[in-house]
């Protein structure tokens, strides 16, 4: 059960346009030391549950 439901919210999550673009400029800032790994996973979670 839990197995299916991960696999669902991965799916939801990097299956989104909007979520793909956004996770491309976090990670360019988290590699450029821009913003924390921490502070960029926050703001991509808020993203998501906006868009949901």
């Amino acid at each position: 059960m839990y197995n299916n439901i991960n696999e669902e919210l991965k799916h939801l999550f990097y299956g989104s346009p909007e979520i793909k673009s956004k996770l491309s400029a976090l990670e360019h800032d988290v590699v450029s030391s821009h913003i924390s790994p921490v502070k960029a996973a926050q703001s991509i979670m808020e993203s998501f549950k906006k868009i949901r």
